[in-house]
């Protein structure tokens, strides 16, 4: 017989399988305790997990969170979005996630307007007491105003960098609301710093964004974050037998659908946008 297992080698290869015989049941013995070791320690929790679980009151609050999130499903499957839920499809999104986005974007849209309507107040209340000389009494109500529309002065924040002042934020911010809390100590100073970013605030005039353009403006910067554009395209477009200029974007599409009107001009919600990244802290 030739090769490895002629009989003056078998004396040799049965050695060698005993050693690796004895080493494979070393390891078999250590794998054997470490699951033991584990087993011991995992079923006092699986025990201790099984009796919390069939606890009557915690029972009762899965039972309630499962009826919370079925409430959630239907709602969300009730919203009626007829422009945004199509374009979030078209973006990947399923079904049900569409119409989630499509109810986040009106959620929004309805801050915003508010917002909008907040932020004209706040201006006007900022400009009124940004052109007296020295404090008085009767411009409580002003700084009351200032304070419950923009109480950390972020919507001047972008006039205090303008000024070169950004430091005085945090300060004009601790003076309103003291004056709103009755200490008018600081009220000099708070005119002394109104005066000096004024030139440089965003005016009080004009009318606040329609509720079509905060809608808007909402879906441009939750698309926007998604991948989608913020922007919007103009282009020829057919209509009846002749060619006319029109804005033709997937977004200003959308939004005209969902609120019905074919003629949105989204032109005011894209320069709200705009001036939202210009003003942000940290931009």
């Amino acid at each position: 017989m030739d090769g490895p297992f002629r009989p003056e080698n078998r004396a040799t290869i049965e050695a060698l399988l005993v050693a690796n015989l004895s080493e494979a049941t070393k390891l078999a013995t250590v794998v054997g305790a470490a699951i033991y070791a584990i087993a011991v320690r995992v079923a006092p929790m699986v025990e201790a997990a099984e009796a919390y679980m069939a606890r009557p009151d915690v029972r009762m609050r899965l039972q309630e969170v499962a009826v919370a999130a079925n409430t959630a499903v239907t709602r969300i499957r009730a919203i009626d979005a007829p422009g945004y839920t199509p374009y979030f499809e078209r973006m990947g999104q399923s079904g049900l996630s569409a119409r989630f986005q499509a109810g986040i974007v009106w959620h929004f849209g309805k801050r915003f307007h508010t917002e909008s309507q907040e932020r004209r107040i706040a201006l006007m209340a900022f400009h009124s007491l940004s052109k007296r000389r020295r404090w008085h009494p009767a411009l409580a109500r002003q700084v009351a105003i200032l304070c419950e529309n923009a109480p950390d002065a972020d919507l001047l924040y972008g006039a205090f960098r303008a000024a070169g002042c950004p430091e005085l934020k945090g300060e004009f911010a601790v003076l309103q609301r003291g004056a709103c809390c009755g200490d008018h100590s600081g009220c000099p100073r708070l005119i002394e710093i109104a005066a000096r970013i004024a030139p440089h605030a965003p005016s009080a005039k004009g009318r606040p964004l329609s509720f079509g353009s905060a809608l808007h403006q909402a879906f441009l910067r939750w698309s926007g974050d998604g991948g989608g554009r913020q922007g919007y395209t103009y282009g020829m477009v057919r209509d009846s037998d002749d060619w006319t200029e029109d804005f033709i974007d997937e977004a200003t599409a959308a939004t005209r659908i969902e609120l019905g009107r074919p003629s949105f001009n989204p032109i005011s919600a894209r320069r709200a946008v705009k001036a939202h990244f210009a003003s942000e802290p940290g931009t």
